[in-house]
């Protein structure tokens, strides 16, 4: 069924050379609804924590890719997330029951990870995840502007992740969801 719906996206952006992700949604939310452990259980509980905070995060990188190719599960995730950063990743590791690792607190980038055993009640369940925040220093398409590649210029407001209708929210300004579809890869002007 992926395989077809797949077939069916590409056959749609050839003929209108335009990418119509109509369908994307029905391939993907299986990921999302999988009940096998990983990274997407832990989704709902970031719309929850993010949910009171003023600042503005987008998934970004891999698991978008995956969601959008609808490949199983990834053990890590990519947000970019507005204001505090550093205080922000603390707060989630907190709310996690989870460690915090500073990567590269110079340039905003923060790990918040659990190795899936005895790190609280939230992680033990779940194997092995990370998840990586950078802080946005301006708006998202600023930020997606300094990608190298168009697949990887792509982002998702968390909070319209598990909405059916998430695909129409993608931030794309490079056309990375075309490129996915086409299996190509071009560098960000």
């Amino acid at each position: 069924m992926k395989n077809h719906c797949l077939r069916q996206l590409r056959s749609r952006l050839s003929k209108t050379g335009r990418l119509d992700l109509s369908l994307a949604p029905y391939i993907s939310m299986t990921f999302f609804q999988d009940t096998s452990p990983g990274i997407g259980q832990l989704i709902p509980l970031l719309v929850q924590f993010f949910s009171d905070k003023p600042s503005s995060v987008f998934v970004v990188g891999g698991y978008l890719r995956d969601c959008l190719l609808s490949r199983a599960p990834s053990s890590d995730l990519d947000l970019a997330v507005g204001g505090d950063v550093q205080a922000i990743s603390r707060q989630l590791a907190d709310y996690l029951s989870a460690s915090l690792v500073p990567l590269n607190p110079q340039r905003g980038v923060f790990r918040v990870t659990s190795s899936g055993s005895s790190h609280g009640v939230k992680s033990e369940l779940l194997p092995a995840w990370s998840i990586d925040l950078k802080g946005l220093a301006g708006e998202i398409t600023e930020d997606l502007a300094g990608r190298d590649f168009t697949i990887d210029a792509m982002a998702l407001p968390l909070d319209e992740l598990l909405k059916d209708t998430w695909a129409e929210s993608i931030v794309a300004p490079f056309r990375g969801h075309r490129d996915l579809v086409r299996k190509s890869n071009h560098a960000v002007a």
